[in-house]
């Protein structure tokens, strides 16, 4: 149980998926709590337009979004480190 949980927490990101809108790729991220609270907080203004949540399946939180790949980019570069570090 333990190896699963911490398991859960050291990957930070993954893709589930990417698609091409008019001529911007999208990419479907399921992310940590911490990313998602990042994305609220410092992209609030870019909803709709940058990214989307994606209703929870079930009575938690499943952290997963469309994401512009603007925003992807960005959450690359400040989360690869974090990503790597496991």
């Amino acid at each position: 149980m333990m190896r699963a949980s911490r398991r859960m927490y050291q990957e930070t990101y993954k893709v589930l998926d990417n698609t091409q809108v008019d001529t911007s790729t999208w990419y479907t991220v399921q992310c940590s709590p911490e990313i998602a609270k990042w994305l609220y907080e410092d992209y609030k203004d870019k909803e709709d337009d940058y990214w989307y949540a994606h209703p929870s399946r079930s009575k938690r939180f499943d952290n997963i979004f469309d994401i512009h790949e603007k925003i992807y980019t960005i959450l690359v570069l400040k989360w690869q480190n974090e990503q790597n570090r496991y």
